[in-house]
């Protein structure tokens, strides 16, 4: 009984042994660990004459560093603050001006090849130096037309800036029988006299027609339109 005894207890004393040797060697391996991940990254040296290796800009390549394309964009800036400042100055002193004479609206109607939203049209006039405060409605009164709705002032400047745009085809105006005809009947008693402009379509041109007849007092409107 006590020989068995004395064994189970060197047994037990052989495993604890064991059990503490192991111990040291799994702290010694967490603090050689723990050393090696605080310690830096080696930095990574790359081949500067790889082939992958994106060329730095050259001087050239920057237009900041061409003088002649600093100065157009300077003066193009230095054109378009002066075009603001001028518009501003104009809005500002027709406040200023005695009543015109030549009191009235009429609606000036455009080709279009799309419904386009009206957000769009009025981007698409201010690249075409058509001041859009002067513009005071814009819609769709049918399909491939619009409308600007304009004092009867700024009508004689918007022609010769929608000439220059070629707006004005060489086909001819659209005679205010045939552009009635497409319009809505609500429209025909309820807007501002209209300005039948021109289409590119050849079958809605009535250039000829206009040159060899005499015009309805209704349509005196259209004598400076055929002069374009």
């Amino acid at each position: 009984m006590i020989q068995r005894l004395t064994q189970e207890l060197a047994a037990a004393r052989s495993e604890i042994e064991q059990l503490r040797t192991t111990t040291i060697q799994l702290q010694n391996q967490l603090n050689h660990e723990r050393l090696t991940s605080n310690q830096p990254t080696p930095p990574v040296i790359t081949n500067i004459q790889s082939s992958f290796d994106i060329p730095e800009p050259t001087p050239t390549t920057s237009p900041w560093h061409n003088p002649d394309q600093v100065r157009r964009l300077k003066e193009s800036l230095m054109q378009q603050r002066q075009q603001r400042r001028q518009q501003r100055q104009e809005a500002a002193a027709r406040i200023l001006q005695p009543p015109s004479e030549n009191q009235g609206f009429k609606y000036i109607y455009l080709p279009t090849k799309a419904r386009v939203p009206i957000g769009q049209l009025r981007s698409r006039l201010r690249k075409l130096d058509i001041n859009n405060n002067r513009v005071l409605d814009i819609h769709h009164p049918d399909r491939n037309v619009v409308a600007l709705l304009v004092h009867n002032d700024y009508a004689d400047e918007l022609r010769p800036i929608c000439n220059d745009s070629r707006y004005f085809y060489a086909q001819g105006w659209i005679s205010k029988q045939t552009l009635q005809e497409n319009l809505p009947s609500s429209r025909h008693n309820s807007e501002p006299e209209s300005d039948p402009l021109c289409f590119e379509d050849e079958n809605m041109s009535t250039t000829d027609e206009y040159k060899n007849q005499d015009l309805p007092s209704d349509e005196a409107c259209m004598n400076d339109a055929l002069s374009l």
